[in-house]
């Protein structure tokens, strides 16, 4: 059986046939990161890093700020949740006033980088404080402290902005299981 290192270096690798193989980082903290060059723009594993834990962030939060900066503006971002084809549908369909969660940490546990692609699982940690909307109904805050862990694979393109050119989403998929998230929050 492969440890996941082996894994995610065999997944970098296959991606970036004809390059050299990728570096594999490990953290302290069992991070495990796996990163393949040859991608226009700066996509190292701390950028990426910071990108995908800001996204995630900012979807717990509602924090329009915080998504505008990850996020292009035509930023097609798909969750169970809502599909989204611009950063004002984004923005529209996690902030419903106050925040629906707060107290918010994010463990990225596993992050590959494949040029400009970024693959992610991650683990939030929040507190449900605020309305939270479903398909069906709005959650009134519960006080609950839920643990959601779900994946993440992104798009990354060049955004220029005033400080130079960054690399933001413009495409995203996220998957998290929320019928575990009502299970949580004593719904179902």
């Amino acid at each position: 059986m492969l440890r996941i290192d082996d894994r995610l270096a065999k997944l970098a690798e296959a991606a970036s046939r004809g390059t050299r193989a990728p570096d594999v980082i490990r953290r302290p903290h069992e991070r495990r990161i796996a990163v393949a060059p040859d991608c226009n723009i700066d996509l190292s594993g701390a950028r990426a890093l910071a990108l995908t834990g800001l996204l995630l962030e900012g979807l717990a939060t509602g924090d329009s700020d915080r998504l505008a900066s990850v996020c292009s503006a035509s930023v097609h971002a798909r969750t169970p949740a809502a599909d989204t084809t611009d950063i004002v549908g984004l923005v529209d369909s996690v902030r419903t006033g106050k925040p629906a969660f707060t107290d918010v940490d994010i463990d990225i546990e596993t992050l590959l980088v494949v040029g400009d692609m970024i693959a992610a699982e991650w683990r939030l940690h929040a507190t449900h404080t605020g309305p939270l909307t479903v398909d069906w109904a709005l959650i009134e805050a519960t006080g609950q402290r839920i643990v959601l862990v779900g994946g993440l694979v992104g798009h990354v393109a060049a955004n220029e902005t005033s400080t130079g050119t960054v690399g933001v989403f413009d495409d995203v998929h996220l998957y998290y299981d929320t019928t575990n998230l009502l299970v949580q929050l004593a719904l179902t």
